[in-house]
């Protein structure tokens, strides 16, 4: 019987482990990551008798693990995924509970501080009023410094978060390094598979990919190699590395994931995504900065431009406004806003500052300046779009500055070098940085200091307007002279219709007798019934004054009649204007030749077709001593070919008045035969009759607004008989009667004014012009630009006059305080495309669609998580039912055998009793 006998033994062991594995799967339903087990069996060798192959029982070959790999490899691949949507759902949606909730958010604190200007500019003179603004500014500074408080908790926050999860990777990355090496000893020592070790190492593996994404590899002794990021290895075999935060290479706040060791640090943060940690630095880098950046843009334009218009008003006691908010520029803040890398070369003595100069240009991006590994050239990129905004060489010597996106970066000191690296951030703390400057009510400058007003004695209808300031300063930061001195205007100036469409703009210090400004607004073309602006509002404008020692008046000719006109002897020469393109740092250059005896007119229009020139070409001339005349013929006087004295057949028509006796009414008959003549109107000649201020003799002045030239030819009997001409310049010329049928003629040559746009240089070959002067001189070009502006509409008559000065005691003016109220409703953001509420009402709308967007994504992501897992568990899972079915069978099967057993016992034991 032992053939029977162990063949039950064999069925009843293997029953037994069965039941054995069964119970364990119950036990383990409900562990973590835990594999259902199967007991794999097969027949034992079969014993061969005569008549066949009769049976000896089975046997236990293993214990194997009920697992899919492709499917638990997926798993942690979602799991990554979910892990990762998670952790940025949660912090976007703090954030975005942060920014559009009314009690923490900023949209509130613009709606009342703006309500309160309104009210303040509604009643200038109001104390309480005024004090109230203080108070909001004061509540509206406090809300951006919390706000900004409160990011910052939250980015301090990302960084807690991460090194709680880098401890966690860190704990796992060792667990799986140790079972690695006990998998390993134990596939060593029986080959049969450690089910339990595998499982928890399977499991360790599915907590590690909730953290960051993982690639592993299955090695030949039955462990992993884990890695991370783009293949950086977290656990080789047995052993593991360990990670953890460090300070950022550029920026200290924004920690970095390395691999830390006893000789240092390897930065793998850009390396490292998925999980938790992933979507920390997804909401750091897309979001948490995003916030910070464009938070800071809206308090650095509103600070830079409520101090722009603010420091344009006067206050209460006649004193320019000054800073509303903390400029902008303040030293500390500029310094603040560039940050050295860490592995910049020693020694650490570069010092570089940021200035904000057009807040309208600025970006909500940090920009990032890096030089060369082996050279000192350098690329300024814009992060947020990777443009490069600025390339250049580090300065050997400096200071230097260079300027891009409305931005002014100073290198002042230190020795840069090539590798070097700088971060720079405009906007990162400007929300922080906001302080309130006012402390008193009246020091709010509500009023204008531009005081207009029409002359009581005008007698056309035209009438100017209040008028502005826009600048107390040039582009270079100095002071505008207009406005340098305390509580006046220097000089006043006054609007004077030369005639009903042409105006000077003149000092008024002495308003008896005006003076041409320098350099001159004279000439200026005006057209009736329509809004005219005075001033250009070009702050990088200059003018160039034609000085040449050619213009004006020519000597006298004299012949027979008639003569042809005397040429005006203008040479020919280049004028070359160099323009600079400031975003692309080029220069290029136009040019144009003037022809010989070109008028002034002529040159001016050739002028005025280089790029961002105008010329403004203008001719005048007195004429005096007209005592010396005779009255009678052959008396001719002409001008551009219109004979100014009428004839009756051949005699002096009895109307026109006697020069000698009545030289006054003479000089006004000539110009009244002037302005009625259809020629030299169309040429824009025209003349007044007034008296030397001088002398006290009368004089006639002729005006060209054109700039033609003046061709005067005199015919008179007598050699006694004379006319003096004087050009713009006070050289003078005499012509003589030389009998009948003789001339004596001069011309007058037209001069010009040339005005420059921004960033354009005028230069002339030869250098020392003949027409405008020496080209090389440093006051060659001068500033026009005042930094005011006012117009001028209507119809305005020869003699009118307006004046603008400073507006002393204006305490009910709300001029400027409308200027700020304005600011609210304005486009000053994003390249003058947003108002301040738009800019925080995009941010809010960003983080609200970031909100929803992971919120839909992490749905998704958790029920294809949820599938993943329920296919896992349909294939390893234990279940309890099949379980217990099992264990049925399994009792039933162990039963069976030991009934064997005991036949085979009974059996046994009546051979042994039968003999």
């Amino acid at each position: 019987m032992p053939g029977l006998l162990d063949t039950a033994i064999s069925g009843l062991q293997t029953s037994q482990t069965a039941l054995r594995t069964t119970g364990h799967n119950i036990a383990n339903a409900n562990t973590p990551g835990y594999s259902r087990q199967r007991v794999e069996i097969s027949t034992t060798l079969p014993n061969q008798l005569g008549s066949g192959f009769v049976g000896t029982g089975v046997k236990l070959d293993s214990i194997q693990r009920t697992a899919d790999e492709f499917v638990i490899a997926q798993l942690r691949k979602d799991t990554t995924l979910a892990g990762e949507l998670d952790a940025f759902h949660e912090n976007v949606r703090q954030l975005d509970t942060l920014l559009s909730d009314p009690s923490t958010g900023l949209s509130s604190g613009l709606d009342q501080f703006f309500a309160v200007m309104e009210n303040g500019a509604d009643d200038p003179t109001s104390i309480p009023s005024r004090q109230l603004v203080i108070s909001e500014a004061g509540n509206l500074v406090n809300r951006f410094n919390t706000l900004y408080e409160s990011v910052f908790t939250i980015s301090e926050n990302v960084n807690s978060k991460l090194e709680v999860s880098l401890s966690q990777i860190n704990a796992l990355a060792s667990n799986i390094a140790n079972l690695n090496d006990a998998i390993s000893l134990a596939g060593g020592i029986d080959s049969t598979p450690p089910n339990d070790l595998l499982d928890q190492r399977e499991e360790a593996m599915r907590q590690l990919s909730e953290l960051v994404a993982i690639g592993v590899v299955a090695q030949d002794d039955g462990q992993v190699n884990i890695s991370i990021g783009s293949g950086q290895a977290l656990v080789v075999g047995s052993d593991s590395r360990e990670l953890g935060l460090v300070d950022g290479q550029l920026d200290p706040i924004q920690k970095d994931i390395a691999y830390l060791d006893g000789t240092g640090s390897q930065v793998i943060t850009s390396l490292v995504s998925g999980g938790e940690v992933g979507g920390l630095l997804n909401f750091r880098s897309e979001v948490l900065s995003t916030a910070f950046n464009e938070l800071g843009r809206v308090a650095l334009v509103m600070a830079a431009e409520y101090n722009d218009a603010h420091s344009r008003g006067i206050d209460l006691n006649n004193q320019f406004g000054g800073l509303f908010f903390q400029d902008v520029n303040d030293p500390s803040v500029a310094l603040s806003r560039v940050l050295s890398s860490g592995n910049n070369a020693l020694p650490d003595d570069r010092i570089m500052s940021l200035e904000l100069l057009d807040a309208t240009q600025l970006t909500s991006s940090d920009y990032l300046l890096a030089t060369g590994p082996n050279d000192t050239s350098y690329r300024i990129t814009r992060q947020s779009d990777g443009e490069v905004v600025f390339s250049g060489s580090l300065p050997a010597n400096p200071p230097q500055s260079i300027e891009f996106d409305g931005l002014r970066l100073n290198f002042t000191s230190g020795t840069f070098q090539p590798g070097d690296q700088f971060l720079i951030q405009p906007t990162r703390t400007a929300a922080k940085d906001i302080a309130l400057e006012l402390e008193r009510p009246d020091q709010l400058a509500f009023a204008s200091p531009l005081s207009t007003q029409n002359d009581s004695g005008n007698t056309g209808n035209a009438t100017i307007d209040a008028g502005s300031l826009t600048s107390l300063t040039a582009p270079d930061g100095s002071m505008l002279p207009l406005f340098a001195n305390e509580g006046e205007m220097s000089p006043p100036l006054v609007v004077v219709f030369t005639s009903p469409t042409t105006y000077d703009v003149l000092d008024n210090s002495d308003p008896a007798n005006p003076q041409q400004l320098n350099p001159p607004i004279r000439n200026q073309t005006y057209i009736p019934g329509a809004v005219n602006p005075l001033f250009s509002q070009d702050s990088g404008e200059t003018m160039v004054v034609a000085a040449g020692t050619s213009l004006g008046i020519t000597g006298v000719s004299a012949g027979a009649a008639p003569l042809a006109p005397v040429a005006n002897g203008y040479p020919a020469e280049t004028f070359s204007v160099n323009i600079f393109d400031p975003e692309t740092s080029l220069t290029t250059t136009t040019s144009i030749t003037t022809s010989l005896n070109d008028s002034a007119r002529s040159i001016a229009s050739q002028l005025s077709n280089l790029s961002g020139v105008s010329v403004n070409a203008r001719n005048s001339m007195e004429l005096s001593g007209f005592d010396d005349l005779s009255g009678v013929a052959p008396l001719q006087l002409n001008l551009n070919g219109v004979d100014l004295i009428e004839y009756d057949g051949p005699l002096v028509l009895n109307t026109v008045p006697d020069p000698s006796g009545n030289p006054a009414s003479f000089s006004q008959y000539l110009a009244e035969r002037i302005n009625e003549d259809s020629s030299l109107q169309a040429l824009g000649i025209y003349a007044v009759s007034g008296t030397n201020t001088s002398t006290g003799e009368p004089e006639l002045r002729v005006f060209s607004s054109e700039g033609d030239d003046f061709n005067v030819t005199l015919e008179a009997g007598a050699a006694t008989e004379s006319l003096v001409v004087t050009d713009y310049n006070g050289s003078s010329a005499t012509l003589a009667g030389a009998g009948a049928g003789n001339e004596e003629t001069v011309t007058v040559g037209g001069t010009f004014d040339i005005t420059l746009a921004s960033n354009r240089v005028l230069s002339t070959t030869p250098t020392v012009s003949l027409l405008v002067g020496d080209s090389s001189a440093a006051n060659f070009a001068q500033s026009s630009y005042l930094g005011i502006a006012a117009s001028i509409s209507g119809i305005p008559d020869t003699g009118d006059r307006f004046t603008l000065d400073f507006n002393t005691d204006g305490i009910s003016d709300n001029r400027n305080a409308l200027n700020m109220v304005n600011l609210s409703g304005q486009q000053v953001v994003d390249g003058e495309q947003k108002t301040f509420a738009d800019s925080y009402g995009v941010l809010v709308e960003l983080i609200g669609i970031e909100t929803n967007a992971a919120q839909i994504n992490l749905d998704a992501a958790e029920q294809v998580l949820t599938q993943t897992q329920n296919l896992r568990d349909s294939i390893s899972g234990v279940n309890l039912d099949e379980e217990a079915s099992r264990l049925i069978q399994l009792e039933q099967a162990y039963n069976a055998n030991a009934q064997v057993i005991s036949i085979a016992r009974d059996i046994f034991e009546r051979l042994i009793n039968s003999f």
